[in-house]
């Protein structure tokens, strides 16, 4: 069964995503973009994924408990201004990339909730704010308890009403987890956007303080029915998840929800599983995700690639997905584009996506981000080098 899976993925054209983040779509030089600037930004953007042979966006649509479109339940975005640029920015994009023949895949930071706008989601919901042993909420930073069923109701009304009005391909994921934050990380950065840099730096992560909230205090003890906490946490995102796809179900049932994991499964210190109580693999075996998106920002040579898909199993995640595989769900890793660039190994994108295409019963790949490829106008390079072939 797994052969006959692998074979039919490996005949459907190949996914190729690239993450495009807020601040990278809404401002340049630090102006924000409005009207008809930002318009000619957008379709900048979408002109530039479609020059490089990418087939697929990954939009980021909601950050910090705020939205980047016109939304019924939350302000606009610190990174738009705070306010409407003249017309729903969302709607204009996912227009664009469907004429360019690009997939739009709307990206969903969920229980990150940094802002601290009038109408964001920890500041209009204080008590949902994750809480320490003691009972402290965060005190910034803010990322919501996915243990509180209120909250969990709330992300998955947000999400349901933005397919109401949006014929997006797909609803992305991201935060779809516990934090992994600690008192000390409170001080770690002095504005929320080095925070974020510091945050997709895998192996910066470890077992977060923040992991009780208001309704389960540490004092009152495991919730009933659990057997420990982490597993009473793991239960708690793993009903999020079964609740976000039966709501989009209930819409448009033909929208593909995919999700950001952490780029290990359940192995090393810094997991999905038991660092910040993310079951993905669990998930995708069941059918609540139809994709799962690694962030494998740790893999930054092809050897290293190949051996966390299925090289160097048990610690492969070829290993915990093949039933998901089998029932017709798609794995994609992601590559840190914003890493390589760092260490001075730019050129290793090629041979690390021909490691990844080795990988039969892999869908494609995603890229973080966006605007690592343009600082290097990358673009024409990456069709000639890797996607020449349009499906392969």
């Amino acid at each position: 069964m797994f052969f006959a899976s692998s074979q039919t993925q490996a005949s459907t054209p190949e996914f190729r995503g690239i993450w495009v983040i807020t601040w990278d779509i809404y401002q340049q030089n630090g102006q924000v973009l409005q009207g008809e600037q930002l318009k000619t930004r957008i379709s900048t953007i979408l002109d530039n994924v479609k020059k490089a042979g990418l087939n697929a966006v990954l939009w980021q649509v909601r950050q910090s408990g705020t939205a980047y479109y016109p939304s019924a339940f939350e302000p606009w975005g610190k990174y738009i201004g705070g306010t409407s640029p003249g017309f729903d920015p969302v709607a204009f994009a996912l227009d664009e990339a469907h004429k360019r023949g690009l997939e739009f895949h709307a990206w969903f930071n969920s229980y990150e909730s940094f802002s601290t706008l009038p109408g964001s989601a920890a500041v209009h919901h204080p008590t949902w704010v994750a809480t320490d042993k003691n009972g402290v909420a965060m005190p910034k930073y803010f990322c919501l308890s996915p243990g509180i069923s209120e909250a969990r109701e709330y992300l998955a009304q947000v999400i349901g009403d933005f397919v109401t009005h949006y014929p997006v391909d797909g609803v992305h994921l991201d935060y779809i987890r516990w934090n992994e934050y600690r008192w000390t990380d409170m001080t770690a950065a002095t504005n929320e956007k080095s925070f974020y840099q510091h945050l997709v730096d895998e192996g910066n992560g470890g077992y977060g303080e923040f992991l009780y909230d208001q309704q389960h205090p540490f004092a009152q003890g495991v919730p009933a029915g659990f057997a420990t906490w982490d597993d009473w946490r793991r239960d708690s995102v793993t009903k999020s998840v079964t609740l976000i796809r039966a709501t989009i179900n209930g819409i448009r049932p033909n929208v593909t929800l995919s999700m950001a994991a952490i780029g290990k499964y359940n192995w090393g210190v810094w997991n999905g599983y038991s660092a910040v109580f993310q079951d993905s693999a669990l998930w995708l075996n069941q059918g609540l995700v139809d994709q799962i998106m690694g962030m494998n920002y740790q893999w930054t040579t092809p050897l290293e690639m190949s051996g966390g898909l299925d090289g160097a199993c048990p610690t492969c995640w070829v290993d915990y997905i093949r039933e998901g595989l089998n029932l017709g769900g798609n794995f994609s890793p992601g590559i840190a584009s914003y890493r390589l660039a760092s260490l001075n190994v730019w050129s290793n994108h090629v041979s690390i996506v021909e490691a990844i295409r080795k990988s039969t019963w892999v869908s494609g790949m995603q890229f973080f981000s966006y605007g690592d490829w343009e600082k290097v106008n990358y673009f024409e390079q990456a069709r000639r080098l890797i996607f020449a072939d349009p499906k392969l």
